[in-house]
């Protein structure tokens, strides 16, 4: 995991107190993103990536959220869109 990545994890988790299932779920959504100051084009291809591997559209937005407090955290003045979600009313089996 890149410096800036454990920095963050290490931050959340003593400084404001996250759980140990909080803690995993961001080193999870970490994982997906392998640069630590994405641009605009890296987050969409980021969500390519996600969406080709076959994560549904309202996982992408988890994920994007952790790397939406990894941005603030640097102060980056991107921000991370959310992805498409099925109209109301369809449903995935």
């Amino acid at each position: 995991m890149l410096p800036k990545f454990e920095q963050f994890i290490k931050e959340r988790q003593y400084v404001t107190n996250v759980s140990a299932s909080t803690v995993e779920w961001y080193e999870q959504s970490l994982k997906w993103l392998n640069i630590e100051s994405p641009t605009e084009t890296d987050i969409k291809a980021l969500v390519m990536r996600m969406r080709d591997s076959g994560l549904k559209a309202m996982t992408c937005n988890c994920r994007l959220a952790c790397h939406q407090s990894l941005c603030s955290l640097g102060r980056t003045k991107y921000r991370c869109p959310k992805a498409e979600r099925a109209a109301a009313g369809a449903t995935d089996f």
